[in-house]
């Protein structure tokens, strides 16, 4: 008797740590999934330009002559194709 109630509480026991275990992968996946996306979100809107800002700041906006997307003259190479930019790119 003593016995069974020992392996009906161990049985118990067994589950809830199992249950934990697979909870504690499942947080760590889905941690892992947001730093993922977060990372690609965040190289996405580094290369979106706010040309009125910039303008506003009194940074001169150039097209690449490569990619033909607009940069700001006083990067030293495109943030699209990586192109130097230089005096012969188009002012904008």
């Amino acid at each position: 008797m003593i016995i069974l109630c020992i392996m009906i509480v161990f049985s118990y026991m067994y589950n809830q740590i199992i249950l934990l275990v697979l909870s504690a992968i499942s947080l760590l996946v889905n941690a892992i999934m947001m730093l993922i996306i977060m990372s690609i979100d965040m190289f996405r809107r580094d290369k979106i330009l706010d040309i009125e800002a910039l303008k506003k700041q009194g940074l001169t906006i150039i097209s690449c002559k490569e990619c033909g997307k607009e940069n700001v003259l006083e990067d030293i190479f495109c943030i699209f194709c990586g192109d130097r930019l230089g005096e012969e790119n188009e002012q904008i």
